[in-house]
């Protein structure tokens, strides 16, 4: 999530910058917390189908390494999808920034 973070906090103007932080954070969390949510719902149902085979075909222990086997497989193919998808994210074009101009003599300096 970081380059998406990166690239809202780049195309925010400055003085919206302190606004766009703690919403980027709160969505952080609660993405997270979904993901989370979805992944163990998921390992579960994994061990759940890999128990319900006929019996002798897989023991319990097995189950359970087969159901985090394609946990992480599931989890790995997300991370590759996000990580194609951040290729796409481009940089957004320069604003001309406000600029206060004092009266000092750049000799001076």
């Amino acid at each position: 999530m970081m380059p998406l973070n990166t690239h809202i906090l780049e195309t925010a103007s400055r003085h919206l910058v302190g606004r766009v932080t703690p919403l980027t954070t709160s969505s952080q969390q609660i993405v997270i917390s979904f993901g989370v949510a979805a992944l163990t719902g998921y390992l579960t149902s994994r061990i759940s189908a890999y128990r319900s085979l006929p019996e002798n075909a897989v023991e319990p222990l097995c189950a359970e390494v087969l159901g985090y086997g394609d946990s992480f497989l599931l989890a790995a193919c997300l991370a590759l999808v996000c990580v194609l998808l951040s290729l796409w994210l481009r940089k957004p074009q320069a604003e001309p920034e406000e600029r206060v101009v004092d009266n000092i003599d750049p000799d001076t300096i």
